[in-house]
């Protein structure tokens, strides 16, 4: 398993936990998918551009309802 995905779970489970999440951790995550779905492996790389949309899909929800302190 690649390390940015890794540290995208980390970043949810954070999420779950405290309701808090190093954004700019999953933006990094989310443009390095956006990128590598260019490259030849594009199966993998739309798993994870996908799942880099969900993230920050549910990270967006939270700021919107206001949970998240750090705004």
């Amino acid at each position: 398993m690649n390390r940015s995905y890794t540290k995208t779970r980390q970043a949810n489970k954070r999420l779950d936990e405290t309701q808090t999440v190093e954004l700019d951790i999953l933006m990094d995550t989310h443009r390095r998918g956006l990128h590598r779905a260019r490259k030849k492996d594009s199966h993998h790389s739309n798993a994870r551009r996908l799942f880099s949309c969900f993230a920050l899909r549910r990270l967006w929800a939270h700021d919107r309802r206001g949970l998240n302190p750090a705004h």
